[in-house]
C-alpha cells in the first residue's frame, strides 16, 4: 500500500491483518534510495508489482519512479527528485510532474499515469540496464533485454594451499547482481 501521507509503502499481512512498514519510514518524507528504513518517499501514490515480484511506485512529490526489490532495496529508476516537467530522455533526465498510478501491459512494459501532464508514460527495457519512457499509451519494445553479469573478486591469500585435479572438472559459475537501470524517453 502506497501510504501517500505518511511518506511510506506498508505490507499488510493477511491473515491476521498485521501492517508494517516496507520501505520508508512513516512520517519521515524525502528522495533517499536504499535499503528498507533506510529510503524516503515524498507522498507515493500509486504502485504496481511485475511478474518479478519488484514494486514499482509513482512517487508523487519527488516526481520521480522508484522500484523496490523484493528484498526492500529501493531505487530511483526514472526521473530526478524534485525536478518536475514533462521531459523524455534517459534515466534522471526524465521529467515527470506528479508520477501517480502504475500498471503494466502484455509484455512487461511499466506504464505511468503523469498526472500534472495528462499522460501515459511508457517505460521500457531495451538493453542491459536501459528503460525506455515513451508518452503514449501504445508502443512497441525496441529490443530484448539482455544481462551479462561478468564476475569479479579479490583474493589475499595466506599460507600454503596445494591442488591435485583429478578426472574431469566442470565449474559452473553463479553470481547475484542488482543493476540500476536508465530510462530513456522518446517522443
Amino acid at each position: 500500500v502506497a501510504d501517500h501521507w505518511n511518506h511510506a509503502i506498508r505490507k499488510v499481512t493477511v491473515p491476521g491483518k498485521v501492517v508494517s512498514t516496507f520501505a520508508g519510514v512513516c512520517g519521515v518524507s524525502g528522495s533517499m534510495d536504499g535499503l528498507g528504513p533506510a529510503s524516503r518517499f515524498n507522498n507515493p501514490v500509486g504502485l504496481g508489482v511485475d511478474s518479478s515480484g519488484n514494486i514499482f511506485v509513482g512517487d508523487w512529490d519527488n516526481h520521480i519512479v522508484r522500484k523496490i526489490s523484493s528484498i526492500r532495496i529501493v531505487t530511483t529508476i526514472a526521473g530526478s527528485p524534485g525536478l518536475s516537467g514533462s521531459s523524455d530522455g534517459i534515466g534522471s533526465t526524465i521529467r515527470f510532474t506528479h508520477p501517480g498510478g502504475i500498471g503494466f501491459d502484455a509484455a512487461g512494459d511499466i506504464l505511468v499515469a503523469d498526472y500534472g501532464n495528462h499522460d501515459i508514460r511508457k517505460l521500457t527495457i531495451v538493453a542491459t540496464t536501459t528503460v525506455t519512457a515513451t508518452p503514449t499509451a501504445t508502443a512497441t519494445p525496441t529490443s530484448t533485454p539482455t544481462v551479462t553479469v561478468t564476475p569479479t573478486a579479490t583474493s589475499t591469500p595466506t599460507g600454503t594451499a596445494t591442488s591435485t585435479p583429478t578426472g574431469t572438472n566442470t565449474a559452473t559459475p553463479t553470481s547475484t547482481a542488482t543493476s540500476t537501470g536508465t530510462v530513456t524517453a522518446t517522443s
